[in-house]
């Protein structure tokens, strides 16, 4: 159990937590508690929801969270969000990282932040942050091991494996580290200037973890940084935030530039095939656009700044199918491992996650 002031992981008989001092309340104080709240409410007709308790998933997968801030693991795996609890502060204190498969919280953390910024594909490490300050944290011992500052633009990227941690940060050159977990030592460092980072919005591993993609088309060994291809990206491209995708089988990356979707042989460093599905709304601007390849790599999912989900065959570019996913704008895209899933997560005003049948 998670104690319910400030998050930290407790035996389940835990009376009080070990880190703040909160009483805890026991599984029978619970069922009671609970049996009151039923008689209570059968008499009244409203149900109370105390401040601060964790997130429970809806059972059913076409159901929608409001959210104030999220984020998805590489593998479609995890989700982390936190949730909208009506505050009208900025900083927000419970974070919540549930499996997208069985719809279960499996950590809840107590934690003043603004922003999520990735979550591992092990689900325990999150990326959050408080203004300026950038936190690395483990959700299972629910404590920050490395902190980071960057005022303005940052991006990361967890390696499959979990066992590194790779970023771009907004101050000085805008170099690429890559760190390793277990003791934050800085592994691979890749000069920024003589890169052109500072165009990039967006980075990526393969499934594998052989290949780290920066969203201004180099792709780089994830050993050792050494640069394997350069894909010619128009720098016009990146006027918006700029969406990777990369294939599961490792042979292709998908970039947004200009009013197409472009799918990149990275051995080659050529485009392979373009699927125009992007609006220009005005000279130097280009509509966000999110992006996501089916398990199988058969099946690209596109969403819109107007909400709009499609469907294109990944190996034609043929338009399968399209329906209208939110009102808002769609920040990102994933399937669940299995495929049967699609879950969409839309920005202002909506701020809302979605779960879709696949077959749907």
């Amino acid at each position: 159990m998670f104690c319910v002031e400030c998050g930290k992981r407790l035996d389940d008989d835990a009376k009080f937590c070990s880190s703040c001092g909160k009483p805890q309340k026991q599984a029978g104080d619970a069922n009671a508690e609970q049996e009151n709240q039923q008689t209570e409410e059968s008499k009244t007709g409203e149900s109370q929801t105390e401040e601060n308790v964790s997130f429970t998933l809806p059972d059913t997968v076409d159901n929608s969270i409001k959210v104030y801030d999220a984020a998805i693991s590489s593998n479609g795996k995890y989700i982390v969000f936190i949730p909208d609890n009506g505050s009208a502060s900025s900083l927000k204190n419970i974070i919540n990282i549930i499996d997208t498969q069985s719809k279960e919280v499996v950590y809840s953390v107590n934690s003043n932040c603004t922003d999520i910024l990735a979550v591992s594909s092990s689900g325990n490490l999150i990326v959050t942050k408080r203004y300026a300050d950038i936190f690395l944290r483990d959700a299972e011992k629910n404590e920050y091991i490395h902190e980071m500052y960057c005022l303005t633009r940052s991006c990361f990227a967890f390696c499959p494996n979990s066992q590194r941690l790779a970023y771009i940060l907004s101050n000085g050159d805008y170099d690429l580290e890559v760190i390793k977990i277990q003791d934050r030592s800085k592994l691979i460092t890749i000069n920024g200037k003589e890169n052109a980072f500072l165009d990039a919005h967006s980075i990526a591993y393969s499934h594998d973890g052989c290949y780290l993609v920066v969203s201004n088309g180099i792709i780089l060994d994830a050993r050792n940084g050494n640069t394997i291809c350069k894909m010619e990206v128009p720098i016009e491209s990146m006027q918006s935030e700029a969406h990777i995708v990369i294939s599961h089988d490792g042979k292709r990356v998908i970039t947004f530039i200009n009013e197409v979707v472009s799918i990149w042989d990275i051995q080659k460093g050529s485009i392979w095939l373009q699927i125009g599905i992007g609006k220009k709304t005005r000279p130097g601007h280009f509509e966000d656009c999110a992006i996501c390849l089916s398990p199988d790599d058969r099946t690209l999912v596109a969403g819109y700044s107007n909400g709009i989900i499609r469907y294109f065959n990944a190996e034609t570019g043929e338009l399968l199918k399209q329906f209208p996913g939110d009102k808002s704008a769609i920040k990102w895209l994933s399937f669940t491992p299995d495929g049967k899933t699609l879950i969409s997560f839309a920005g202002t005003p909506n701020q809302t996650i979605k779960f879709w049948v696949a077959d749907n």
